[in-house]
């Protein structure tokens, strides 16, 4: 380590989420890698309800508790708010038979951002398996991402 150190952050589901949100905060990083991440939580949170037979309507009662119970409603959760402005580099990763947290989430996020970002959508990867379904492909997409960030 030393003055020349590069830093970089790499996330999976709620760490990827994690990893986008501290963006907005933290741009001394060299690049970011997230893997099957949320763009907003509630997206997800409705997808789980609709999924289990739950009403989505218990949204802005869910919203409502979280915000007396714990200060924050979940309608802020959203990593994708801290693309805006962000310079950071960043792969995006997402399984495209994902069903948990949809790949649409890495397609907004991607769209979203305004600095040099690269997205992989992996076939017949679910919910943070892509590293596992296809490990060439994945390591050869962060070889190449990281490669691009050199020249």
């Amino acid at each position: 380590m030393g003055r020349n150190a590069e830093i970089g952050l790499h996330g999976e589901s709620l760490g990827a989420a994690t990893t986008i949100a501290s963006l907005k905060d933290v741009q001394n990083v060299s690049f970011a890698v997230a893997d099957c991440g949320f763009s907003d939580i509630e997206n997800v949170l409705e997808e789980i309800w609709r999924y289990s037979h739950i009403p989505t309507a218990i949204g802005p009662v869910m919203n409502q508790y979280a915000k007396l119970h714990f200060g924050i409603p979940i309608s802020t959760m959203r990593p994708i708010d801290s693309l805006a402005k962000n310079q950071v580099p960043i792969l995006f990763i997402h399984g495209e038979d994902d069903q948990y947290i949809l790949p649409a989430n890495s397609e907004r996020m991607y769209e979203a951002t305004k600095g040099k970002r690269d997205l992989l959508l992996v076939p017949k990867a679910g919910h943070a398996e892509s590293v596992f379904v296809n490990k060439s492909l994945y390591t050869e997409k962060l070889k190449d991402f990281l490669s691009s960030l050199a020249s």
